[in-house]
């Protein structure tokens, strides 16, 4: 067997990590305004909702700036 060594753990070379991190600032937002208002709330539907809340321009977005680090 011969190893092979990958990078350490580098985030700003993965998109998906930009878009999770939009991904949950929405999830917060929202789950800030239904426990503000006391009102209930189902986990999978708010997961829902902050997908939605993320364009599809920010997601895309995310994608590029990944490449792009890579490519430096």
């Amino acid at each position: 067997m011969i190893p092979i060594f990958n990078v350490p753990y580098s985030p700003q070379f993965n998109g998906i990590e930009s878009y999770f991190s939009l991904l949950k600032s929405e999830y917060k937002k929202l789950l800030l305004q239904y426990l503000v208002k006391d009102e209930a709330f189902e986990v999978p539907a708010l997961i829902k909702q902050a997908i939605l809340k993320v364009s599809d321009e920010k997601a895309m977005n995310c994608c590029r700036n990944g490449r792009e680090a890579v490519e430096k």
